[in-house]
């Protein structure tokens, strides 16, 4: 199974386990789908969604806001460097994606400063 695929499986079985409370094996499918998607490409998709509902999954299900950001922010950086490399085929997804992060990451920033 190639890479993205894999990641995928991993990012909507989290997202299950996630929907049925169950944190602990959550934890351990969002973990794994990021060690895969970190060896992809900053800019791929299945890379970005997977950080998307890792860092989603880290703010809210678990309240660990400041790992959330983190990962969201750097995830971002990493992209946003690799924008002029990205391939034509992905682009408009991609760059959908860095926005709903850094949409994200706004909103969680403002939460955090108003608490």
């Amino acid at each position: 199974m190639e890479s993205e695929q894999q990641v995928a499986t991993l990012v909507a079985k989290g997202e299950e386990a996630a929907g049925q409370g169950n944190t602990y094996e959550a934890r351990e499918l969002f973990d794994e789908a990021m060690s895969i998607a970190m060896k992809l490409p900053s800019t791929e998709p299945e890379r970005l969604k997977a950080v998307l509902a890792t860092s989603t999954f880290y703010y809210r299900d678990l309240d660990r806001r400041v790992t959330a950001c983190e990962l969201a922010k750097r995830a971002s950086d990493d992209a946003i460097a690799e924008l002029d490399a990205m391939p034509e085929d992905t682009y408009q997804e991609s760059t959908k994606l860095m926005a709903q992060l850094r949409d994200s990451l706004t909103e969680w920033c403002a939460e955090m400063q108003d608490e």
